[in-house]
């Protein structure tokens, strides 16, 4: 394994671990800068042996790194959802007064529990009217059947 591969190895520990990838941009933006200083500083290119250096230097701060990669994403998601509250609270309103509306509409009205009270009423009393005119016909006297008879 090369020095470049244990460095992504050591910031990046899973294909989703954005934060990783991030910090190992972040190196790679210090290693060019480093890169860059140092053929300035030296009017050549760096020996594998100084770059190894760096490298196994920059992969003990991988903390650092990491910092600076979830500082970035922290302000990130806040200009994100800075730009974009006015939207984020309408929609969220929206959403509250939809909710309420489609209560409002599924709940039953007074009238409404009204009538349907009224229709299951008569419909037991029509229930009624036939099982007493039927016991009537049939001879039977459903108080005494029940055993409600009085003294006569």
């Amino acid at each position: 394994m090369n020095n470049f591969d244990e460095a992504y190895d050591t910031f990046v520990k899973t294909d989703e671990d954005v934060e990783g990838l991030l910090a190992y941009a972040i190196f790679k933006r210090h290693e060019l800068r480093w890169l860059k200083q140092h053929v300035s500083d030296n009017a050549k290119n760096p020996t594998p042996s100084e770059t190894a250096t760096f490298i196994k230097a920059a992969i003990t701060s991988e903390s650092q790194y990491r910092t600076e990669a979830a500082d970035a994403l922290i302000a990130f998601a806040e200009e994100v959802v800075e730009s974009r509250r006015s939207v984020i609270e309408k929609q969220a309103v929206e959403g509250k007064f939809e909710a309420m509306e489609t209560r409002v509409r599924s709940a039953t009205s007074f009238w409404q529990t009204v009538l349907s009270n009224i229709i299951g009423f008569l419909a037991v009393s029509l229930l009624l009217a036939i099982v007493a005119f039927s016991a009537q016909k049939l001879g039977i006297d459903l108080l005494d059947a029940i055993g409600l008879q009085g003294p006569i």
